[in-house]
């Protein structure tokens, strides 16, 4: 079964999806996790945020609403803090909590990577803080190292991810470069005996709220060296409607 990973409006410029209860939903606003999940009748919800600034209202609301929580954080790594923001070695993981020390040492990694100027950890300190009782590391399906490995030009990272025992998410959001990164990650993860999920990343309840996340990602990411619009973008995941809820229903 293809497990659902939601994000929440908490990360911004990510998700369009708020952590409010249900009754608070209004007809033509914001679609709440919480709501989709009891429509559609999970007991257990995967939440991966960018920051822990959520947490405690996701934990309210689904404790209220009898759902159990997975929640989890995306985090750079780097293999040392002399490089650049942009060098290619710089790549995402996930760390979830299994219980509630997992709860703790996700804070503490947290609060760790927002004191380096550019938010990264190593995985010699990322080692400091792991309890495989308490938390579990995944490889995301964009932007891992084996992404990077693959699309960025001379990019070269090497794993040492062994006594962590990952697991590698597999999506499929119809993007032309799904097809091959499926490939790469099962043979990476046969080679190295890790297990693979498939995962599904949502932002957005049914594919008709795409446009919405189109603009609300445009108005986010605003600079004045990038120029967009809702015909061109530039951003990453605005080339699928695939995520989202409705998408998930239709596979599962």
């Amino acid at each position: 079964m293809t497990i659902p990973v939601f994000k929440s409006h908490y990360s911004i410029g990510k998700s369009i999806l708020t952590l409010n209860a249900p009754s608070k939903v209004k007809q033509g606003g914001a679609d709440s996790i919480i709501d989709i999940a009891l429509d559609a009748g999970l007991k257990q919800v995967t939440l991966v945020e960018d920051t822990m600034h959520g947490f405690l209202e996701a934990k309210r609301g689904f404790e209220q609403n009898n759902l159990q929580l997975i929640f989890g954080i995306r985090i750079n790594m780097c293999q040392n803090y002399d490089e650049d923001k942009e060098r290619i070695t710089t790549h995402k993981i996930v760390v979830l909590a299994k219980n509630d020390e997992g709860v703790k040492r996700l804070y503490k990694i947290y609060s760790f990577v927002h004191c380096d100027q550019n938010k990264r950890i190593t995985e010699k300190d990322l080692k400091s803080f792991w309890s495989n009782d308490d938390l579990m590391l995944v490889i995301p399906f964009y932007d891992s190292f084996l992404y990077q490995n693959n699309f960025k030009y001379d990019a070269n990272f090497m794993h040492t991810f062994t006594s962590y025992n990952p697991i590698f998410f597999i999506e499929n959001n119809l993007l032309p470069q799904d097809f091959l990164m499926k490939s790469v990650i099962e043979d990476f993860a046969k080679t190295n005996n890790f297990k693979t999920q498939k995962a599904k990343s949502i932002y957005y309840r049914n594919r008709k709220d795409f446009r919405a996340f189109q603009t609300y990602k445009m108005i986010t990411s605003r600079s004045f060296s990038k120029k967009a619009n809702i015909q061109a973008p530039n951003i990453d995941g605005c080339a699928s409607d695939e995520f989202c809820m409705e998408s998930w229903l239709d596979d599962n």
